[in-house]
């Protein structure tokens, strides 16, 4: 496996030399989409089809043992797997472990997947022109923390060639779930996996899922089921076994856009109901579907422009000079993005006319809970189950569906996630605060946010009143200007 290791570090970016690129023979064609005669640009698979169709090019590799060369071969393969995605809980397993899953199934073995990844180490600190500046990537360029749990993360992807995908999506949640909070067991009600997915989305500890569970009624369900859709055909998470259909939503860039506003819990919040609005628009966009096709895709929404700054200057702006209006446009079956559009007159016009955008509601995501808003989930059952009836899933009225916050808060709301071991707690028995303590630690925050922007107005008008002054005595000092 070394060997196969050097030779491989040996080889892998040399068809970066486009002298060198092959040009698929007649009896190859169709190579990977590459027809004959035509040029394999893509380093990748054009090192691939040297390999595979003529590997005495490449001596180092042609002398390995058949199953090193076969390992080797596998790694140059086309996953397409988002490392990042995983890591951070950001898609649903259909929309990430998919082709690893095939290439498993196609033969490949959890030592060729720990290759692939060992390759994938080697490669990040490769891409630096020297041995010096590819060891100090890791040291000054890659975060230890990102790269700890991406490491960390590795042993659950090979547990993918005895296991489904959403089997070993969901053991990975409860290991980052029991690192993060060893004292409290993993969650097995219907909001269980979006209260793991969130906690790991934002980077941050108990007092998120905290706010996740004192959301609205009608926000906290959608968030539970669309975050438990799998986007794998006939797969279930065992803690929701009724939520059935497709697509299953991918909210790219869904962890930056919670991470953006963590600090705050007002924003927090805020983020929170915003995910659950876009989602609440996508699923009109994208109608919930029975069978294996449907339940097996996956659309990818695009929230780029919900991160750029905390949630309540984004969400401002369509009240400031620049009015304007957010929508959610369709770019075709797969893909979709919330952008903000200018003219609010044009929007409206493409809203009525074209089905590929609706507008977005955001007006109510920045306001704090009101009294109008039930905590209780029992309060929405019949709308839940309209919007919900067609996939077979319950609308969880039982109290025992959504339990009220924990009590357990760390001492930071930023504290590190650096998942180095992952013991099982299973057993610990948990403790649930009454819903009026959780009202009142809710109404805290909100105060505190509301103390912290009072206190920089003071200092704004403390220095206000200082220029002042220092103006005034100017002019004392000089009467006759």
């Amino acid at each position: 496996r070394i060997m196969a290791l050097l030779s491989l570090t040996a080889i892998h970016d040399v068809m970066k030399v486009e002298s060198l690129l092959p040009v698929v023979q007649r009896e190859h064609a169709p190579y990977l989409g590459y027809e004959a005669g035509v040029v394999i640009r893509d380093h990748d698979i054009a090192l691939s089809y040297v390999m595979e169709h003529f590997p005495d090019l490449l001596p180092s590799y042609a002398g390995l043992p058949a199953d090193e060369r076969k390992s080797v071969l596998f790694t140059q393969g086309k996953m397409n797997f988002n490392h990042g995605w995983f890591v951070q809980a950001e898609a649903p397993p259909g929309g990430m472990l998919t082709t690893l899953k095939n290439v498993l199934v196609a033969g490949a073995t959890a030592a060729d997947l720990g290759l692939y990844f060992l390759h994938w180490f080697t490669d990040l600190s490769g891409a630096e022109p020297t041995p010096l500046g590819g060891a100090e990537k890791f040291v000054l360029k890659f975060p230890h923390a990102v790269l700890s749990s991406f490491l960390w993360s590795i042993p659950f992807l090979g547990k993918l060639e005895t296991m489904n995908k959403s089997a070993v999506v969901e053991q990975y949640l409860k290991a980052r779930w029991r690192v993060l909070a060893p004292e409290t067991p993993v969650l097995q009600d219907a909001s269980a996996i979006a209260s793991m997915r969130i906690a790991i989305m934002s980077q941050s500890d108990l007092s998120v899922v905290d706010l996740f569970r004192s959301l609205p009624a009608m926000d906290r369900q959608t968030l539970s089921v669309e975050m438990a859709r799998t986007g794998c055909p006939n797969q279930r998470y065992s803690t929701t076994p009724s939520i059935a259909g497709g697509p299953a939503f991918l909210i790219y860039y869904g962890p930056a856009l919670l991470q953006k506003n963590v600090d705050s819990p007002r924003c927090f919040r805020a983020a929170l109901r915003t995910l659950a609005e876009v989602m609440r628009v996508a699923r009109v966009m994208w109608p919930l579907s029975k069978g294996p096709e449907a339940e097996g895709s996956v659309v990818t929404i695009l929230v780029a422009e919900l991160k750029t700054q905390t949630i309540d200057i984004v969400l401002g702006i369509d009240r400031s000079e620049e009015e304007g209006r957010w929508v959610l446009v369709r770019h075709n079956d797969r893909e979709g993005a919330v952008e903000f559009r200018k003219d609010v007159s044009d929007v409206q016009l493409e809203v009525d006319k074209y089905p590929s955008m609706e507008a977005l509601n955001f007006d109510h995501c920045i306001h704090t809970h009101s009294a109008h808003e039930s905590e209780d989930p029992r309060a929405t059952t019949q709308s839940l189950e309209d919007s919900y009836a067609s996939d077979g899933s319950s609308s969880h009225s039982s109290g025992e569906d959504f339990p009220e916050p924990f009590v357990e808060k760390k001492s930071s709301r930023r504290t590190s996630q650096l998942p180095f071991a992952a013991a099982d707690e299973e057993g610990l028995e948990s403790t649930v605060e009454s819903g009026l303590a959780a009202s009142l630690r809710q109404e805290n925050w909100l105060l505190r946010d509301q103390i912290a922007s009072l206190g920089d107005e003071v200092a704004r008008l403390r220095m206000r009143l200082a220029s002042l002054d220092c103006v005034e005595g100017t002019a004392s000092n000089h009467p006759g200007d």
